[in-house]
């Protein structure tokens, strides 16, 4: 009798052990599957920003390119010369 109560506390022991192996298991699948959600959305969100900031620059350039166009000087300047090189 003694020998069967102590072969049920192996197999209960065992069972709780295998239980809680499952649930560990689980849980680091769980946090590998938000992980890879979490480095997956930030890897979005960096493209993201990536695209907004060439957009802003490219936008920063043209302005740049216009207002020293546009700037007074300058454009006296060049229609003078577009003048001068119409009239020749």
């Amino acid at each position: 009798m003694l020998k069967l109560g102590s072969e049920m506390r192996k197999y209960d022991l065992q069972q709780v052990r295998e239980r809680e192996l499952n649930q560990l298991n689980l849980t680091i699948t769980t946090v590998k599957d938000n992980w890879q959600q979490i480095r997956a959305y930030q890897q979005e969100r960096m493209r993201f920003i990536e695209q907004k900031k060439q957009k802003h620059n490219q936008d920063s350039e043209t302005y740049r390119d216009y207002q020293e166009y546009l700037a007074p000087t300058m454009l006296k300047k060049k229609l003078q010369y577009q003048i001068k090189d119409f009239i020749r």
